[in-house]
């Protein structure tokens, strides 16, 4: 959930707070009754949605940083090799294309990485035999594969949860806009009104309405 949005959010639920610990003052009022569960319904769709968006961002970021170290890994690993080879053969040009360390993989962008990691794959194959002899295993080849398939396969699902995210902040929105519309034409005007015979009641509802930007 974006940051304005979560900070609209805690004062939604500090606003519930007091709705629900103070549901003494208006409970024999049908049509206060009603904005508060109006009210209350909204925040619990806009909770939904926030945590579905939060859950598969978080638990995409983490899988595909450790893919992505894997990969950087093994990259520079094969790399280290190519260069070692294309220094027997006095190639400079392969020499200069096997010159990625772990941090150019690592700190490049995920289309980077992509690209970084499949040129290298390419230039291995080329020379698979060769470089047999320099310590570069079928078990190398097929795990730099698995690794560029699957970092492929986040790179991709990223891109379709963006997409869905998209969907989602859009529904918030209308969700927030909902909210507000029911706390300024309906909650803050009844509970001005009962102000006269419970100003606790108002100052504190009034306070728990303050967004805070944490």
């Amino acid at each position: 959930m974006k940051k304005n949005f979560k900070n609209k959010f805690t004062a939604y639920q500090n606003t519930i707070g007091i709705l629900n610990t103070k549901s003494g003052v208006y409970e024999e009022y049908p049509v206060a009754v009603a904005a508060a569960n109006e009210f209350r319904e909204l925040v619990e769709q806009i909770k939904i949605i926030g945590e579905r968006i939060d859950f598969d961002y978080s638990k995409l970021t983490a899988r595909k940083q450790q893919i992505k170290h894997e990969l950087a890994e093994a990259v520079s690993a094969l790399a280290a090799a190519v260069s070692i080879y294309a220094g027997e053969i006095k190639d400079p040009d392969l020499q200069a294309v096997s010159s990625k360390t772990y941090s150019d993989i690592r700190r490049a962008s995920d289309f980077q990485t992509l690209e970084q990691a499949r040129s290298l794959q390419t230039l291995v194959l080329q020379h698979k035999e060769q470089l047999s002899a320099y310590m570069v295993s079928e078990e190398d080849l097929a795990g730099l594969k698995r690794l560029i398939e699957e970092f492929d396969a986040i790179y991709v699902n990223k891109e379709e949860i963006f997409s869905e995210s998209v969907v989602y902040n859009r529904r918030l929105e209308q969700l927030f806009k909902e909210a507000d519309r029911v706390l300024r034409n309906k909650i803050d005007k009844f509970v001005k009104k009962l102000k006269p015979v419970n100003e606790d009641f108002f100052d504190s509802y009034f306070q728990a309405r303050v967004i805070v930007d944490l």
